[in-house]
């Protein structure tokens, strides 16, 4: 398996420090979006991996997917929330589903990724 762009420590240096359970959850996130990433390369860009000069943008990438879902992992699946406290109501809409590892069109943006990529098309000879 290819090495991760990001761990728990840098996480945690970023963010907020993690209880032991979030670690591990982080860790597994990570290796889990580093083939995201990895597949989106290969797909959408036609490259083996991702470029050096992609590396740093990777990490970024990588610690965003993964905290938000540490902290959506509340609502597992749920687009929307709401809390009621006394007279106080918290609601918020999440971006994606509480806890999904997906990467946005930002995202592919910022790794140089292209967002809508032209069609391919084949035509083999005596297939028509």
């Amino acid at each position: 398996m290819a090495e991760a762009f990001a761990t728990p420590a840098q996480l945690a240096a970023q963010w907020r420090t993690l209880t032991a359970a979030e670690s591990e959850a982080a860790a597994s996130h990570f290796d889990t979006v580093a083939s995201l990433i990895r597949t989106e390369f290969r797909e959408r860009a036609g490259l083996d991996d991702v470029p050096d000069d992609r590396l740093g943008v990777a990490r970024t990438v990588s610690i965003e997917i993964v905290k938000t879902a540490l902290s959506t992992g509340m609502w597992p699946g749920h687009t929307q929330y709401g809390r009621t406290e006394g007279p106080r109501t918290k609601s918020g809409t999440l971006a994606s589903p509480g806890g999904s590892l997906a990467l946005t069109d930002w995202q592919r943006q910022l790794l140089g990724l292209p967002i809508n990529p032209a069609p391919r098309w084949n035509f083999p000879v005596g297939d028509y």
